[in-house]
């Protein structure tokens, strides 16, 4: 059986809730990159925090001032099944679900200065700047 895009959306929410409720992240990350990789069984993401940003050097997010303990996160067996592009498209979706659904809890999320996503092979795309 397939896992559900709102399955992965919920899924990809509690890891968010789940690293800032059990790790303090230093004041100086500003940056956080939810990179996407895919293994020969699975898509996965993962999460990296830097202390800089460059909009014109996606190298930033090679740099990991921040690695959280649960790193990454297996998004299901089911999804080798989905198409890249869709993998990308949920991700991005539930980030920004998450933003506007938890706005008043104030996550490490809501407080960066910027979040982006994507492929680690691919471009980047910001989903949150405070610029």
């Amino acid at each position: 059986m397939q896992q559900s895009k709102e399955d992965i959306i919920e899924q990809i929410h509690r890891w968010i809730i789940n690293i800032d409720s059990q790790q303090e992240i230093p004041i100086t990350i500003k940056a956080f990159n939810i990179g996407i990789i895919k293994s020969t069984s699975d898509y996965q993401i993962y999460l990296i925090g830097a202390e800089k940003y460059d909009p014109k050097d996606e190298d930033w997010s090679c740099v990991e001032d921040f690695v959280p303990n649960n790193k990454y996160l297996s998004l299901g067996l089911q999804t080798n099944y989905w198409e890249w592009q869709e993998i990308l498209s949920i991700v991005k979706e539930s980030l920004e679900t998450f933003i506007q659904r938890e706005a008043s809890n104030k996550t490490f999320i809501h407080l960066a200065e910027y979040v982006t996503t994507g492929f680690d092979d691919g471009n980047l795309i910001i989903i949150h700047s405070k610029s």
